[in-house]
This record gives C-alpha cells, structure tokens and sequence, in this order.
C-alpha cells in the first residue's frame, strides 16, 4: 500500500515537537502539506521538512486529492470549523484534545465524520506511555484486585515556558489547567477503569488572576463506584529560579496499589504492590507521538481505530467530564451527570 499522505494543519508548539517529526519519522506516511496563518513560521517548517505543498488557508490544504488524513494542531476554539469542513472533503482526522469548547459542537463533529466514514481520532497519546500500558496489564491480570481509588496528579510551573503569549491563550480560550491538560487524565480515569462518571465536584485556586483557576483539585465517582481524584497545577514553582514539574498516578484495589512517581529528572519509579511482592520498574514518562501515528495509520489501512487510539466519541467523553469539573470549580458544587 502506498504512503498515507498527511496534511498538518497548526504548525505551532505542539505540532513542532510531537505531530510533524511524528509523521516525516515513519516509513507508512508522507508529510505532504502543511497550513498556518504564520507565514513566516510556515515556511520556516516547510524548508524544515522539505515539504512543499504550504497553505496560510486550511480550506486549500483540504482541497488536495492526493491527502487523506489530516492533522488539527490548532487552538481549541477552531477545532469545531476545520473538522467540520475535513469531513466534507472526506479526509480522516486526528485532532489535537480537546476536542472542542463547546460539547453540541463536539457531538456534531463526531456525527460529521461518521458520516462521511471516515476515522476521528483524538490526541490522547498518554494513553500509549509505558506507564500507561503496563497499568493497563496489571489491572486487566487482576494484580491488585478491585480497583476502588484512582489518583492522576499533575503538578507543572505551566506553558509560560514558551511564551506569555502561549500562556494568555490556554489560560484563558484554552480554559486552564483542568480542560487543557487535566483532560487527559479524565481520559485515562475512563480508558482503565471501563467507566463513566457520574458525578463531579471541584474547587479551583486564581493565583495569576485569569478567569479561569490555574490549579484545580476534583473529585469524582464513576459509574462503577470507583472515585477518581484528578489534580492539575500550573502555578508549581512557576515564579522559582529552577522550574518543577511532578506527576503521580495511584491505583489503589481491595488488594494492592500500582503507584507512579516521576519528577521528569531524578525519579521515575512504577510500582505495584501486591500481598506477596512488589515489583519496581522505572518508566521516564514522554510523550509518545510516533506510536499515535503508527496506530492511526494502521487504522486507516483498516477502515476502524487501532485498540487504545482515543475515538471522537472518547473524546467528547473525556471533554464533558474536564469542563464539568471547570464548571464545578468556578461555582464551587457538585455535578451529577445523567
């Protein structure tokens, strides 16, 4: 089978570190064409990857027969109208989380690339970190048993890093910590668990004066009876001379733990703990974008999504809790979801 031909469309932060180094890496794709409103930053990258099919219109990227999947590495709010028209140019779509600010355009977007029969993917590449995988495995082996408490924390100094500008955006369009990055951990919560949530409660700190919380701490219950505690900060060390950023996963059952610890430098320590052992294993967390990519292009040579690939529908899911919480936050009560 011929190379499946990408069009990245955002060739911003995310897209420069993770989307199209992904893509121009594997053997089973082509990096064809890129789209940004940047036309400096646009050029840059295509002489980058020799690519030469350069758009600072999306609509003309999606215009070109020869592309069949496209990437959405744009910010949140433009989600909704570039995945609508990718639908109607028939191109399969991996899109950047979440998958929109608004869940009746989300639905929408779903409805749209059904219809056009074509996949929808969401960028929840956490889901395939060595971390994630072998919960996954211990919890299906039964390891610790009945899983009663789930843990996912994330404490970082935020995107500032790359700019205030960046910063301004996801705090305020990209709606902070919880929807931005907590997401993701909404996300795994549902993947490992096999559950949905049915209620959301949460409270929210302002240290930088953004409308939105900067850190948010919620609490949840799935359907299953499993309660799922999920705390995202980006106000961690984020005025200190040294920057800081630490992530902890806890799974606790009626007859064991899986614990991961890492602060990115020094420790990076999975454990399980069981009645007759416990097994340390050590997993640097990073962002795996050439196993979403190899999935996503087997997906498409199979007409469905490859296991562990986020669908559209995953990612209402996971969207619904995260802006559940945000909600939750801003009038500080508790949410019941029907």
């Amino acid at each position: 089978m011929d190379k499946i031909k990408f069009g990245v469309i955002g060739c911003g932060t995310v897209a420069g570190y993770g989307h199209i180094p992904a893509i121009a890496s594997l053997k089973e794709a082509e990096l064809f064409a890129l789209a940004d409103i940047d036309e400096e930053r646009l050029k840059e990258v295509g002489a980058k990857y020799n690519v030469k099919h350069l758009f600072t219109e999306y609509r003309d990227l999606l215009k070109l027969q020869e592309i069949e999947a496209v990437t959405v590495a744009t910010p949140l709010e433009s989600h909704y109208p570039i995945v609508m028209e990718a639908a109607k140019y028939r191109k399969h779509v991996l899109c950047e989380k979440p998958i929109s600010n608004d869940l009746r355009e989300g639905q929408e977007m779903v409805e749209a690339m059904q219809k056009a029969n074509r996949l929808l993917a969401i960028n929840f590449e956490l889901r395939l970190s060595d971390v994630a995988q072998e919960a996954k495995k211990e919890l299906e082996k039964g390891s610790i048993g009945k899983p009663g408490i789930m843990r996912f924390i994330y404490l970082w100094s935020g995107p500032s890093w790359a700019g205030e500008e960046r910063l301004d955006m996801l705090m305020e369009e990209g709606l902070g910590p919880i929807v931005d990055c907590g997401v993701h951990s909404f996300d795994l919560a549902r993947w490992l668990s096999k559950s949905e949530f049915k209620e959301i409660q949460a409270d929210g700190a302002y240290l930088q004066g953004y409308s939105n919380p900067d850190h948010v701490v919620a609490s949840c219950k799935l359907e299953n009876g499993i309660m799922v505690v999920i705390e995202q900060s980006w106000v961690y060390t984020h005025k200190s001379e040294k920057k800081r950023s630490d992530r902890r996963y806890d799974i606790i059952g009626d007859e064991g733990v899986i614990t991961y610890i890492t602060d990115h430098e020094n420790i990076n320590d999975f454990l399980v703990y069981t009645k007759n052992k416990t097994i340390k294993k050590e997993y640097k967390e990073s962002k795996h974008f050439e196993r979403l990519y190899g999935k996503f292009v087997e997906s498409i040579k199979k007409g469905r999504l490859e296991e562990d690939i986020a669908s559209g529908e995953d990612g209402l899911k996971a969207t619904e809790a995260a802006l559940l919480a945000l909600q939750s936050a801003k009038c500080s009560q508790k949410i019941n979801l029907s």
